[in-house]
């Protein structure tokens, strides 16, 4: 944990003289147990610690108390729900005496690794969600979103994702924080052991879903999806592009994104996503001439086209 503030302080560019009082690390992380549950009768006994760390928090004017990982304060089935209410209860007790926010942190379930915004992705119990007032969830980027970045997914594993999942007192923001995992060489070397290298996260904002694609490019694509599809003349031949096609075959409209700006198809699906979402492009059933049958195409409201001004 020393080695981990270390790092923290050089990369925020922090003195530790600054954080001297104003953070604490627990001194025997061995003796962190609030609750401990009797195995035949199954009840769930207050550890006298909990009086313990609210004295602490008292009397260091602490806010906010960080438990990692909170699996490790109570003795117990942490798939049995009355259990794990019952520790995160005490936990609970704890910052509304000590008047300071507590932040438990827990590991998901295999199942549900891959659920970000999911206050339902937590391991065990289901009870903890119900005594949390505030969730969130950090998950490793998935090979889905490497690709809808445009970076190679042999990277993502640099990057994490970090999500609202549970606000009882706020808004879901419904929007993902980025960070990049860097490495931090610490200046504890001696000529008998080299220096320690720690981990640190570092703010990071994705690609621009627009980036690098001018108004001009823009509006390029959509007088293609507006014309609809060609004959073999260069003729308009009635048929409309589409926006969901299971085989991208001829008639989806991600293809002119592509070749106006190549990219991965992945970002290509999501600029036509937020084109749908925003009324840039409507999509409509009408009658296929060519094909003679009728279809769902797309059409172009010219009034919500970039860089239109609204008079």
């Amino acid at each position: 944990m020393r080695r981990r503030l270390a790092a923290t302080l050089r990369m925020m560019d922090v003195t530790k003289s600054s954080v001297l009082d104003k953070v604490f690390l627990a001194d025997r992380p061995d003796k962190i147990v609030v609750a401990k549950t009797d195995p035949k009768t199954k009840t769930v006994t207050r550890q006298p610690l909990v009086d313990e760390i609210i004295k602490l928090v008292q009397d260091n004017n602490i806010d906010v108390l960080v438990v990692d990982p909170f699996a490790e304060t109570f003795e117990g089935d942490e798939n049995n729900n009355a259990e794990i209410k019952w520790a995160a209860t005490f936990w609970r007790e704890v910052a509304r005496k000590a008047h300071c926010a507590v932040f438990l942190v827990h590991h998901t379930s295999k199942a549900l690794s891959g659920a970000p915004g999911d206050m339902n992705a937590a391991r065990g119990g289901g009870s903890l969600v119900g005594v949390a007032r505030v969730m969130v969830t950090l998950f490793a980027m998935s090979e889905a979103d490497a690709k809808a970045f445009g970076m190679s997914t042999d990277d993502r594993h640099l990057y994490v994702r970090f999500d609202d999942a549970k606000a009882n007192l706020s808004l879901v923001t419904g929007q993902a924080k980025w960070f990049r995992k860097e490495t931090v060489r610490l200046n504890n070397g001696t000529t008998d052991r080299p220096p320690d290298d720690v981990g640190v996260f570092i703010p990071w904002t994705p690609q621009s879903l627009m980036d690098g694609i001018s108004t001009a490019t823009a509006n390029a694509i959509l007088d293609e999806i507006a014309t609809g599809m060609l004959d073999d003349d260069g003729k308009p031949n009635g048929s409309r592009y589409c926006f969901t096609d299971s085989r991208r075959g001829a008639r989806w409209a991600g293809h002119i994104v592509i070749r106006h700006h190549e990219m991965p198809i992945e970002r290509a699906t999501r600029i036509l996503k937020a084109w749908l979402e925003n009324e840039v492009i409507v999509e409509s059933d009408y009658h296929d001439p060519f094909q003679n049958k009728a279809k769902k195409g797309l059409k172009v409201v010219d009034s919500n086209r970039p860089g239109r001004l609204v008079g």
